[in-house]
């Protein structure tokens, strides 16, 4: 935690508070992060002579911070300091559709040497490269340790990846997160729920759930899958002899569903009435990837 560091200083003539003065301050032992971010920082002294610095320190070991004026006069602080504060990120990658726009929350953990939650630490979020933007640039970590932000993803037309940093502040200690483009011809399809279904006439099917993946298995957020339904009247067993009876052709519908955070999509099945048949659905995801699957609704 930042710890204010204050001097005074007074004129040696008549002993009054000295209002006015610039006094620098720098780590000479040890090591802490001063508040300007420099190893050198200045502060000018107020009416009452005193000037102040909020130092952090970041390391287990004794530390002397020196205040110096224009004319050589100094005095030293030392202190012990503490382990420095560490941080992770809890949301380190999104992988997102070539094209989409993707609002992503972000989130980081600040935790001491022993593991332990840090609250009460302020968090800078920075963004690095094309296709991100941050709707918050400064938070706080809470009681459980944990600062978030909102950031803006995409659109993408290149397969450059763009970072999102969140430090703590007024330190180099920082946590990177990945948002990175996928390519449609690498988007893929996987059943999550509900493909494989077989209930009686005057039920509804239960929505079905499929997930978008990248080549490597990663889900993909802000893809399009289209889906083409058939319902089909149901049909007999095809005769031992003679030719199989056409099956009616009793509705058709198409939906569109953008993949959200974890690559999931969710349909609700088409019905006809209570009427028993076959549902043949057809789901397409980016340039190569078609699912093909029947949900059977039988008298």
């Amino acid at each position: 935690m930042p710890q204010p560091l204050t001097v005074r200083v007074v004129n040696v003539e008549t002993q009054q508070p000295a209002p006015g003065v610039t006094v620098s301050f720098g780590v000479t032992l040890g090591s802490a992060a001063l508040a300007c971010g420099q190893a050198t920082c200045s502060a000018v002294t107020s009416g009452d002579g005193t000037a102040t610095l909020l130092v952090t320190p970041n390391a287990a070991v004794l530390t002397q911070v020196t205040a110096t004026l224009a004319n050589g006069s100094s005095v030293i602080d030392q202190f012990s300091g503490a382990a420095s504060a560490g941080i992770v990120a809890l949301t380190p990658t999104l992988y997102i559709a070539m094209g989409a726009t993707v609002s992503w929350p972000v989130q980081a953990m600040v935790v001491d040497a022993a593991g332990n939650p840090l609250a009460g630490q302020s968090i800078t979020w920075t963004a690095g490269g094309a296709g991100v933007s941050i709707s918050q640039g400064q938070s706080a970590t809470g009681a459980d340790g944990v600062a978030a932000s909102q950031v803006t993803a995409g659109p993408f037309t290149a397969s450059v990846a763009a970072s999102v940093n969140a430090c703590i502040s007024g330190t180099q200690t920082c946590a990177a997160m990945q948002v990175i483009p996928v390519q449609p011809s690498t988007e893929g399809l996987i059943a999550w729920s509900g493909t494989q279904q077989y209930i009686p006439a005057g039920q509804s099917f239960a929505p079905v759930a499929l997930h978008v993946i990248d080549a490597f298995g990663n889900a993909v957020a802000g893809a399009t899958v289209t889906f083409e339904q058939a319902f089909w009247g149901w049909t007999e067993a095809c005769p031992a002899r003679g030719s199989c009876p056409p099956a009616p052709l009793l509705g058709q519908a198409a939906a569109q569903a953008t993949s959200g955070l974890d690559g999931s999509v969710t349909l609700t099945p088409l019905v006809a009435n209570g009427m028993a048949g076959r549902l043949m659905v057809t789901a397409v995801v980016g340039t190569n990837a078609v699912m093909n699957f029947e949900l059977d609704v039988h008298p």
